[in-house]
């Protein structure tokens, strides 16, 4: 089993059309110790699901 790799909602080249991303992201300083908490794993970037989440 391949080990999915966590995407920082920040630094992901798909936040631009990610409302889910973007919803997580309000108010959230760079800084903040829970910044790299915010994500999800790369095989969910291309399901229509999860950027229609929230």
């Amino acid at each position: 089993m391949n080990k999915k790799q966590w995407i920082i909602c920040g630094n992901c080249i798909y936040l631009d059309k990610c409302p889910a991303g973007k919803a997580k992201l309000i108010n959230v300083d760079v800084n903040s110790s829970i910044y790299n908490d915010i994500g999800c794993y790369d095989h969910e970037q291309i399901s229509p699901k999860q950027m229609k989440l929230f």
